[in-house]
């Protein structure tokens, strides 16, 4: 393999994932693609639990445990606290439920994915590179959907990343000049522009 191609294949997929990929005993596409999800989860800063060696080179003991796909993350926002993933195969779909442990019932993420948008069933499961495709589309909806979705969960509607991250006063800002065009710093007007957003 020339270096051209694995400089393409890890800009592709997460860092490290073809080394745990390849560590991995993968045995079919629904076990690949939780391989695929959890390297996300790990770039987003989510730290499993009940691993051997490092998270680059094995998974979690007994992810596949009775045919339940089902692993225990922290987080490195909120260390102290707990939350579960299952992912559930149901035909040509992967069902994946999120929730923080020790939490109200109501503190849960779902996410449905299509097996074939994004995965080749008919290919060879040991070569990810043919194995996935929409790998940048799966990314992308994987972590807005589910990732961050829980993460808000975990920081109990005190988030350290995206619009809700920001100060306040950039908060203000951000909503003038998205709503409003004509608002810039030079205006002077801008409680005007704010009261119209607020109401």
């Amino acid at each position: 393999m020339n270096e051209n191609k694995i400089n393409c294949e890890e800009t592709i997929f997460p860092n490290e994932f073809l080394q745990l990929f390849s560590a991995t005993k993968i045995e079919n596409v629904n076990e690949g693609l939780i391989v695929l999800l959890h390297s996300y989860l790990l770039e987003v800063g989510f730290v499993p639990k009940n691993i051997d060696s490092d998270v680059s080179s094995c998974m979690p003991k007994n992810w596949t445990d009775s045919g339940i796909f089902k692993i225990l993350y922290s987080h490195v926002n909120s260390p102290d606290k707990l939350c579960w993933i299952t992912w559930t195969p149901i035909y040509n779909f992967m069902n994946i439920h999120a929730t923080v442990e020790d939490s109200d019932s109501s503190d849960f993420v779902i996410l449905t994915l299509k097996l074939s948008t994004f995965l080749n069933t008919d290919e060879d499961v040991s070569n990810p590179q043919n194995l996935f495709h929409n790998v940048k589309d799966l990314s992308i909806i994987f972590k807005d959907k589910l990732c961050y979705s829980l993460l808000a969960l975990l920081e109990e509607g005190k988030p350290s990343f995206g619009f809700g991250g920001l100060i306040d006063e950039l908060k203000l800002q951000k909503k003038a000049s998205s709503i409003c065009p004509f608002y810039s710093e030079n205006v002077t007007s801008k409680s005007s522009c704010v009261n119209v957003i607020c109401k």
